[in-house]
């Protein structure tokens, strides 16, 4: 089965040096990579800032639903022998 939702809980008492070392290796590659490319974060986005995120989200999220749907149809499909 599978599943739409994922659930972190992550250690905010820890230093950043110690929640950095438990991101796996090729994520902070990824993500030293976007620092040199100029990626910058905000913490205080504009309400602008803030709609467009949400925006972003709301189209990843379709294509993401969408993609499960393939798959749980090609899923149920198999286990009916369709395919």
């Amino acid at each position: 089965m599978y599943s739409l939702y994922t659930t972190m809980l992550i250690n905010l008492k820890k230093t950043e040096e110690e929640l950095w070392t438990q991101i796996h290796k090729s994520l902070r590659t990824e993500v030293r990579k976007s620092r040199k490319m100029g990626l910058m974060i905000e913490y205080d986005p504009s309400p602008e800032q803030l709609e467009q995120a949400y925006q972003l989200y709301l189209r990843m999220m379709k294509k993401k639903i969408s993609l499960w749907r393939v798959l749980i149809s090609y899923e149920i499909q198999r286990k009916l022998r369709l395919f």
